[in-house]
């Protein structure tokens, strides 16, 4: 991904004000009870733990859109090993996108037939 830093501020600052639209205050939760077992937890730890999640996924559905890839799939998604672009996991075994496995395998069937030739 190539995003400069204007870019990247714009984006990010989009998906912060959408969380705090989104994020309720702990005065709204004083008639439940949030029940924690760790006495140290305080407001704040809430607060951070949720806008950190709501930033992680947030950017993750822009990456996909950024690629072009769909938005929901079981399968998930992997980086390719040569270019780092993201790819649809579609097995275990797959590493590369397309257009790198079809470089690699140009690659490696010309390496068999020089070895082919000189072997003659």
């Amino acid at each position: 991904m190539d995003l400069s830093w204007v870019e990247y501020r714009n984006v990010v600052e989009e998906f912060l004000s959408r969380c705090f639209k989104n994020c309720k205050l702990i005065s709204d939760y004083e008639d439940k009870t949030v029940v924690s077992r760790l006495d140290f937890l305080t407001e704040d730890h809430f607060y951070v733990s949720y806008i950190c999640r709501s930033l992680d996924g947030e950017i993750k559905k822009w990456q996909k859109q950024y690629y072009g890839l769909p938005k929901n799939s079981r399968r998930g998604y992997k980086r390719c090993k040569q270019c780092g672009s993201i790819i649809e996991r579609t097995g275990n075994r797959r590493m590369f996108c397309n257009n790198c496995a079809n470089i690699r395998e140009r690659n490696r069937k010309r390496k068999i037939a020089y070895k082919y030739r000189i072997a003659k």
